[in-house]
């Protein structure tokens, strides 16, 4: 048991200090860049490095490696997102030709969905922005009739599909229209409206039947009832110094590099920061750079 420990601690410390080391490289980067060129646009950072930092053969390897990496993703997401939409939005509505022919439709709808995608990323202006809009017409598709599914409400593929087509389409309202609200919140509310106005208008099968299994419930209630008790016996014989004795590094090296790391990043920092910055922020910065390098000198 003692070994499994030592070895399980060595682990650690080992994982920790490639983390430490990976997160240095690419900060001392980043802060190399800065120093470098002030006036970078954040958006054109890899096309930068690639030009002014690599030579002719490197830079065919970096194209090929970053085109390996984008395709492998998104040939995935392709896939799973055609099946998604022959078997899982279109079998349901029951048109024979859909049933029929489910292989040609997932292609057709894979060279839509790719070009639809490509339509998205030249129309944004960052990959911050692509992935708020990504992530901002998620809730108004999915959360609903997840939510309600989760609080008991059972309803056909047609309701389903009828809500989360009146979700889209109030998106794209919103967004043709410019309007000064987020269309997130609008669109929930009309995939509810849709969604159970079609099941009690078109009378399908379910509605509220709750929870059936309450079994589930009880022993997770139970579970978390007696992780609260093991938490409140934790917080009061929590000892800090004991905490840090146990989880502290036992080689004295990482103690040397840690220093070291906090040394180079506190110069990093003044050399990187503004002057307009320095001046306004003086007291709070050189409390933090003293400390610092009090704390790296012992170390």
């Amino acid at each position: 048991m003692a070994k499994n420990t030592t070895q399980i601690r060595k682990s650690f410390v080992i994982a920790s200090f490639i983390c430490l080391a990976i997160s240095f490289v690419i900060c001392w980067v980043g802060i190399l860049l800065l120093a470098d060129n002030q006036n970078l646009n954040p958006n054109t950072l890899l096309p930068y490095i690639i030009d002014n930092y690599s030579y002719t053969g490197l830079k065919g390897l970096i194209a090929i490696g970053i085109m390996g990496v984008i395709m492998s993703t998104s040939d995935s997401y392709l896939n799973s997102a055609a099946v998604l939409f022959s078997n899982d939005l279109c079998k349901p509505l029951g048109i024979k030709w859909f049933t029929d022919h489910q292989l040609s439709l997932a292609r057709v709808s894979s060279l839509i969905i790719g070009i639809i995608a490509y339509f998205l990323a030249f129309n944004t202006k960052s990959i911050l922005e692509l992935t708020f809009l990504i992530w901002g017409s998620y809730m108004p598709i999915i959360s609903t009739p997840l939510l309600l599914a989760i609080f008991g409400f059972r309803s056909t593929s047609k309701s389903v599909i009828i809500g989360m087509s009146a979700g889209i389409i109030t998106m794209l309202v919103f967004k043709i229209s410019n309007f000064k609200i987020d269309s997130t919140i609008p669109a929930m509310l009309m995939n509810i409206l849709f969604f159970m106005g079609s099941h009690y208008l078109l009378k399908q099968q379910g509605g509220w039947v709750g929870i059936q299994d309450k079994s589930s419930l009880i022993n997770f209630k139970k579970e978390c009832k007696s992780k609260l008790v093991k938490l409140v016996k934790l917080v009061r014989n929590f000892n800090f110094f004991a905490f840090c004795q146990n989880n502290s590094p036992k080689q004295d090296y990482i103690y040397s590099i840690f220093g070291l790391f906090s040394i180079v990043s506190i110069f990093s920092a003044i050399y990187s920061i503004s002057r307009e910055t320095l001046q306004q922020e003086s007291d709070f910065l050189q409390l933090i750079n003293h400390s610092v390098l009090i704390v790296s000198r012992l170390c």
